[in-house]
């Protein structure tokens, strides 16, 4: 699945964040604005360097709400 980090002010997408293999169900940002999770029915949070678009870490075993 993949998620689109967006430039609101624009209306365009800047960049995708791909690596769920089901539907994402939930994401946030750091207060610094530098880091976005998400969390997905595949059981897995991801935390993404948000300027670069990069994977920084999977997190496994994180099912339910």
């Amino acid at each position: 699945m993949t998620l689109d980090v967006w430039d609101e002010p624009r209306g365009r997408a800047l960049r995708p964040l791909v690596g769920h293999r089901r539907a994402i169900s939930a994401v946030a940002f750091s207060p610094s604005g530098r880091t976005i999770v998400s969390g997905s029915w595949d059981d897995t949070l991801k935390l993404w360097d948000a300027a670069s678009g990069r994977e920084v870490r999977t997190l496994v075993g994180h099912s339910g709400w």
